[in-house]
């Protein structure tokens, strides 16, 4: 029973995965630009935008519900 089990969570599993790389998901392609920070208000010293361009920037986001 426990083999059937397995068996029935590695299916749904396999099934998911094939699901996820079967959609097109929305947002930007290995490879591609991304857009410009569009801001109204910067936290930086002088309230200005930073120099961003042709630099890796993280960004984090946090959420609680």
């Amino acid at each position: 029973m426990a083999r059937y089990w397995a068996l029935l969570a590695l299916t749904v599993l396999l099934a998911g995965a094939v699901r996820a790389e079967e959609e097109e998901l929305p947002g930007l392609k290995p490879g591609e630009v991304a857009p410009a920070v569009e801001s109204k208000e910067w936290l930086t010293a002088d309230g200005k935008a930073p120099d961003m361009k042709g630099k890796v920037l993280l960004i984090d986001f946090w959420f609680a519900a």
